[in-house]
């Protein structure tokens, strides 16, 4: 099986199906689910409005649609993350496993996971990890911080 995340158009993926995190009472007003909805022939505005698919930690959906675009998706798996608050980088993770094990049971061979950027946006702490010294330790106390502290020795 392959995934991939993808920050791009979504639309053109070359891949079998997609994976996308749902937040608890998320609508499809707002990108990327307005864009997923319109990929889909507005498949995903309904079951959102109808809170067929509430966004509750672990519950998920599968959408089938035909494709119109240059991409072959032909399925959306729509994954609750729960509260939008309580997303965490690691959740990328939850969503990536979910997808990977509702996918292999139904012999999906390919699926991209879209990751929801703007709950964690990229902040000045995370590139500043990469550079840190060998002889320092990093503390992130809260998205966009971190504290440097230097190691005794």
């Amino acid at each position: 099986m392959k995934f991939q995340g993808i920050t791009g158009n979504f639309a053109e993926a070359n891949v079998d199906a997609l994976a996308v995190p749902v937040f608890k009472g998320e609508k499809a007003n707002k990108e990327p689910l307005r864009g997923l909805d319109s990929l889909t022939g507005g498949l995903i505005a309904p079951l959102l409005d109808a809170e067929e698919v509430s966004g509750e930690a672990g519950q998920v959906a599968l959408v089938r649609f035909t494709n119109k675009t240059k991409g072959k998706a032909t399925r959306v798996l729509l994954v609750g993350m729960g509260e939008r608050s309580e997303h965490k980088a690691t959740s990328a993770a939850v969503l990536a496993g979910t997808a990977a094990r509702f996918f292999r049971k139904r012999n999906i061979r390919s699926f991209a996971v879209l990751p929801r950027s703007e709950t964690q946006p990229r902040s000045h702490s995370t590139r500043r990890r990469a550079s840190l010294p060998a002889s320092s330790n990093w503390t992130n106390t809260r998205p966009g911080t971190a504290t440097i502290r230097p190691y005794r020795t």
